[in-house]
């Protein structure tokens, strides 16, 4: 999975990349756009925290010092805490778009990765050993753990 800021960073770096791979990404502006409307309730949110907090220390001090707290405070307080619920759920949501959205964009190629429509045009840049040959036609491995015993597809379907 693609970290968020460096497709925040890179956006036309990811769609070129993408490109090459045959990927689709469509998706990106999609993310991008949900990205700036997760940052925007998330300042709104730490705003509202942050006074919150001050409210409260303030609250707290007038306590201490046992001055009285006008009504009204509270009230306000307790309409900046359920602003901020209502806030982190709405974030909850965006994060949770925003992942969902950002499982769909595959990792990107490197950059010398050929491009290519199938397999045929990916050179083959090195090679190691000799390639065996038999007398037989080779089994799949999966076969061969079948006939052996070691593997049941039967029960594993179970």
């Amino acid at each position: 999975m693609l970290d968020i800021k460096f497709v925040r960073d890179n956006p036309e770096t990811i769609q070129q990349r993408l490109a090459t791979r045959g990927g689709e990404t469509a998706g990106l502006d999609e993310l991008l756009s949900l990205d700036v409307q997760r940052r925007e309730v998330l300042h709104r949110l730490e705003k509202l925290r942050a006074e919150r907090n001050r409210a409260s220390d303030e609250i707290a001090a007038a306590k201490k010092q046992k001055q009285d707290v006008p009504p009204e405070r509270f009230a306000g307080l307790k309409q900046v805490s359920n602003d901020i619920k209502t806030l982190e759920e709405e974030l909850k949501k965006f994060e949770a778009a925003q992942e969902a959205l950002l499982m769909t964009i595959p990792n990107l190629p490197s950059d010398t990765t050929p491009v290519g429509a199938s397999a045929d045009d990916n050179p083959v840049v090195r090679t190691w050993g000799e390639k065996p040959q038999f007398a037989f036609e080779p089994k799949q491995h999966f076969d061969i753990g079948e006939h052996l015993g070691i593997l049941d597809f039967e029960r594993a379907a179970k």
